[in-house]
């Protein structure tokens, strides 16, 4: 990719359609040549903007790859995901629900699919650290990740079958909060089950009915 001098503005005015179409064309890039031919020269072109607009909305071009690679592995999980959320949504039994919300997070930490998605996440919550200018942009990702998950514990609620009295969202931001711990100390785990151990419990315990 080609290098180019960071331009830090000295006020942040990051208009979120800019950034939202540099985030677009990366991910389009990277989906057509890869993530090692990808040229940030041709998603600049595409945006029809100058270097400086990167930086002033993304902070630097590493920070807009990184939230494409986790766009695009988002995007391919939530797909692979879909039919099993809808599964989860039509549970009608407390206990069934609990055993979902089990088998998606062993499932979450241990099929391979997921690892991609797990070091994305990493990749872009280690780059905002000590960046004052962390564009909002790199969370959205984040976000719609946890997003996708709070209509399934809504849902949930409304049936009967998952305490009442947990927000739903927090709930989500809290599950893939779990999912993220494991990806920063899976390489130290002699077994997952260990961490499996403690994890679904206190997955578990929130959502159990009082």
């Amino acid at each position: 990719m080609a290098k180019y001098a960071p331009f830090m503005p000295q006020r942040k005015t990051t208009s979120d359609q800019t950034a939202q179409a540099l985030l677009d064309a990366m991910v389009a890039e990277i989906r057509r040549v890869g993530i090692k031919n990808a040229r940030i020269s041709i998603v600049l072109s595409e945006v029809n903007v100058s270097p400086s607009s990167l930086y002033h909305h993304w902070g630097s071009k590493e920070e807009l790859v990184s939230a494409a690679q986790l766009e695009i592995s988002r995007a391919d999980l939530l797909n692979e995901d879909a039919n099993i959320l809808e599964v989860g949504k039509h549970l009608s039994t407390h206990e069934a629900f609990l055993t979902f919300i089990s088998s998606q997070l062993r499932r979450a930490v241990t099929d391979p699919v997921n690892t991609p998605v797990r070091e994305a996440r990493i990749i872009a919550a280690a780059s905002s650290f000590g960046n004052p200018d962390f564009p909002s942009g790199l969370s959205r990702p984040q976000r719609t990740l946890i997003e996708a998950t709070t209509e399934l514990f809504r849902t949930a609620q409304e049936r009967g079958i998952a305490n009442p009295d947990v927000d739903p969202y927090a709930y989500a931001a809290f599950f893939h909060g779990l999912t993220l711990s494991f990806a920063l100390i899976s390489r130290n785990l002699t077994e997952v089950e260990d961490w499996l151990a403690v994890a679904i419990p206190a997955a578990l315990a929130p959502i159990r009915m009082k």
